[in-house]
């Protein structure tokens, strides 16, 4: 069963925009309106709006990395301390969340890219 489109959006591209819209939708073999429309219902297809985001998440994955790498040098040059222990299991979680974050936002982009090829 069908869904009626009924309702009609209007939208001002550039010339570039518009071409990419073309671009996109001739490979995906469906019109610009379904793209459109795979674009807004598809989860998989997440758009990061601010470069920034991308940037501290890496920053903060190099921060842990370094603070791990300082903790594991101080523990080989000694008898380890339980306070490293712990210490290395804080920073091990929070890279092991920063890296999750990543590999979430990096799948989201490479599912947008194969669905545009």
């Amino acid at each position: 069963m069908s869904k009626a489109h009924d309702v009609r959006k209007n939208f001002r591209f550039t010339e570039t925009e518009a071409a990419l819209l073309a671009r996109h939708a001739a490979k995906a073999g469906v019109t610009e309106s379904e793209y459109v429309r795979r674009l807004v219902t598809d989860p998989a297809h997440v758009f990061v709006s601010d470069a920034n985001l991308l940037a501290a998440i890496y920053r903060e994955l190099k921060r842990q990395g370094v603070n791990l790498n300082q903790i594991a040098l101080a523990a080989n040059s000694r008898k380890q301390d339980p306070a490293d222990i712990d210490a290395v299991r804080r920073y091990g979680a929070a890279v092991a969340t920063t890296l999750a974050d990543v590999a979430g936002v990096i799948d989201a982009m490479k599912g947008a890219r194969d669905a545009n090829r």
